[in-house]
């Protein structure tokens, strides 16, 4: 790095510099951006959050520069510390100079310093797989129409559910979301009522409340501006999430809905791969897993309850890692750490996508004898991200 470069962590006062700079650079990559309307949650005007963000700056000025944004996450009720590395960006003119790879270097440096479990992000698959990201997770997608709906249902699930928007101040709203939210097998602490109406809005969507015939909240669901893609949508049961889904629909006269679920949404994803129009699996992001025991054994643990696994136990190799233990027993999964050879060994990307999907095993690498029909039983394990996490 030259005398006139400097890396640096940024504060408040680079605030308003930072936001221009981000703004300026996707704008030309792609479409217009608007940052603080895209991700509120990330644009204030403070230490704390302006913190989370190194640059590469010369002469006083901002080159590049990327986020590391931590992201507390309970699987299975047990704590984790995800983070989004992200906002990644570099002026035109500073390209070619080594200041994004100074500034990746620095973000591996930075979740060795949160204690991250694991971190995720977007973009190029080879440019981000050399520091450990891979495709990695599973996400369901799927598009519902009208005619769907009226072949399935009829006029049955159209009127018995009321929306209403969430704003900033309807705390009551908020809280009953954000229990729903925390409920889920997998999510992400989105902090205080506020930074959680943030989340929501992110990517320019707007959140609803769910109401059933005698008033009670029943769910939520947070949409784009034309109601046609939900970004997210949670209901206390996955019947009332049908319902909610049909009734958004039609109340709105949309000709279809696209919206995603996660692997451990198992009740729903039957229910919707029963009826939809379109429906496909794809990768849920980019993942560099860094405790890959914990991450599986909170992950197994869930499978194991979701559906009956064969008892078995299989030895996993990673490179530069060691070894995981898989055992499943009892209907009881678990995962631990072992310095065993593997009847299995793999690298670390080959790892992530074995353990954590979207592909089964065998679609993965060759499986041995021994291990095949246990590894094609409990894998991938159910792990997702959804977008609205990003900061």
């Amino acid at each position: 790095m030259s005398q006139e470069e400097a890396m640096v962590r940024l504060t408040a006062d680079d605030y308003d510099e930072a936001i221009d700079f981000l703004n300026l650079v996707f704008s030309q990559s792609s479409r217009p951006h608007d940052f603080e309307k895209l991700l509120p949650r990330m644009c204030v005007p403070d230490d704390e959050h302006m913190g989370k963000h190194f640059a590469v700056k010369a002469g006083g000025r901002i080159q590049a520069m990327l986020g590391v944004y931590p992201l507390p996450t309970t699987i299975d009720g047990r704590p984790f510390m995800f983070a989004t590395v992200g906002n990644v960006a570099t002026h035109i003119k500073a390209r070619s100079r080594g200041c994004m790879t100074r500034l990746l270097d620095e973000a591996m440096l930075e979740l060795e310093r949160i204690g991250a479990d694991a971190a995720r992000l977007g973009g190029l698959r080879q440019r981000y797989g050399r520091y450990g990201f891979e495709k990695a997770g599973t996400c369901y997608t799927y598009t519902l129409t009208a005619r769907n709906v009226r072949a399935c249902f009829g006029d049955l699930l159209s009127g018995d559910i009321r929306f209403t928007p969430i704003g900033a101040q309807d705390e009551s709203l908020l809280a009953r979301a954000r229990d729903l939210a925390g409920q889920r097998a997998m999510a992400v602490d989105r902090g205080s009522p506020a930074e959680f109406h943030k989340t929501l809005q992110a990517w320019q969507n707007q959140p609803w409340a769910a109401f059933d015939p005698d008033g009670r909240m029943i769910g939520y669901l947070t949409a784009s501006a034309d109601h046609s893609a939900l970004a997210e949508q949670v209901a206390d049961n996955p019947q009332r999430l049908v319902e909610m889904l049909c009734a958004w629909l039609t109340q709105r006269q949309l000709d279809s809905v696209s919206f995603s679920l996660a692997p451990w949404e198992l009740a729903s994803c039957r229910t919707f791969n029963r009826i939809c129009e379109q429906f496909a699996i794809q990768p849920a992001t980019h993942l560099l897993i860094r405790n890959y025991a914990g991450l599986a054994d909170a992950l197994l643990a869930v499978q194991a309850r979701q559906v009956r696994l064969p008892p078995g136990r299989v030895v996993i190799g990673i490179e530069d890692y060691g070894s995981l233990v898989l055992e499943v027993e009892q209907s009881q999964g678990r995962c631990r750490r072992s310095d065993e050879p593997g009847s299995i060994q793999v690298d670390p990307l080959t790892a992530t996508r074995l353990l954590f999907g979207p592909m089964p095993p065998s679609a993965v690498t060759s499986l041995p004898e021994d291990a095949s029909a246990c590894l094609a039983a409990w894998l991938p394990l159910p792990m997702s991200w959804n977008g609205l996490d990003r900061v």
